[in-house]
């Protein structure tokens, strides 16, 4: 079986080698001589087995012996693994296009996710992010206002928590003069995420979404630091035990997961902007990520009164 995983190794180095090119071909000769029962005429294997042993040799003589004495198992062992991690690869990649994430119905971390590579992979620009729209966002302030600000945000995420007293404080010194608007964005990397963005929107059904945004983000005890569903659970009803909320109601609401795909949907609007974190404001589309002060909001902002 030596000669399968050599298949799929040399195949990928022969992109660049001349020389892993002819072992790749000759890797898929001797694998298709075991599909078809007969035996490998090149001695690819053998010569594998000797090259490898050979280098362990160099560094340790015991574990050399076994790998020769045992060589037939290990490979087997090697390909068996191989196909395991082929076939659950296989398996993500059909739970992404299908429930839009790895784990399949479970919100958690996918290395799949646009949130994820694209943070990975591309290096986070600001000035790349497009205008998103108050469409579905839950609003509060003054609809008539000149300066609208959207904020797309994770219940879970500790920045966003962090930008909350920046923003208390802008609706307070800019009083009737701010149109502010909340989408949701929760991140897999940040537990419970999509709960806490479901236990918002159950708010929301009962008229209590800004009474919930200030209670989850002014608790001391952070709901994502829980490490079951019920101690999480247990956090969200002390957050809305004080708002005068229907709880068989919500907790109805929550059970059911009615308002999932809503949030999926403005989850996957973020995305396609290109929103990379969260917190990330729109300040009459003007983008600022993650602040960290008030100043660097009241820098856009005075700009955008003095037009």
């Amino acid at each position: 079986m030596i000669c399968l995983i050599a298949l799929v190794v040399f195949g990928i180095l022969g992109i660049f080698s001349a020389t892993h090119r002819q072992y790749a071909k000759e890797a898929f000769d001797c694998v298709f001589r075991r599909m078809t029962l007969r035996k490998c005429q090149t001695g690819f294997d053998q010569r594998m087995k000797a090259k490898i042993t050979g280098k362990l040799m160099n560094k340790n003589q015991r574990i050399a012996g076994f790998v020769f004495k045992h060589f037939e198992l290990i490979s087997w062992l090697f390909t068996l693994s191989l196909f395991l991690s082929i076939g659950y690869s296989a398996y993500s990649v059909y739970n992404l296009a299908v429930f839009g994430n790895c784990e399949g119905q479970v919100y958690s971390f996918c290395a799949f996710n646009p949130e994820t590579y694209g943070f990975l992979f591309f290096p986070p620009n600001p000035e790349s992010i497009k205008p998103m729209s108050f469409d579905g966002a839950k609003t509060t302030g003054n609809p008539d206002s000149k300066l609208k600000i959207l904020e797309v945000g994770c219940f879970s995420c500790p920045f966003t928590r962090q930008a909350y007293p920046l923003v208390k404080q802008l609706m307070q010194e800019y009083d009737g003069k701010i149109y502010f608007g909340f989408k949701h964005m929760p991140l897999p990397s940040h537990a419970y995420s999509m709960d806490y963005a479901e236990a918002a929107e159950c708010a929301s059904k009962q008229g209590k979404f800004w009474e919930f945004f200030d209670a989850a983000f002014t608790r001391p005890i952070n709901c994502s630091e829980q490490t079951t569903q019920p101690d999480f659970r247990q956090e969200i009803q002390l957050i809305v035990k004080d708002l005068n909320i229907d709880l068989p109601v919500f907790n109805q609401c929550l059970e059911s997961h009615e308002s999932k795909q809503f949030i999926e949907s403005q989850q996957k609007e973020a995305v396609n902007a290109g929103v990379y974190g969260t917190p990330t404001f729109f300040i009459n589309g003007r983008v600022l990520v993650a602040p960290k002060s008030i100043d660097e909001f009241k820098t856009i902002i005075d700009e955008e009164l003095r037009k």
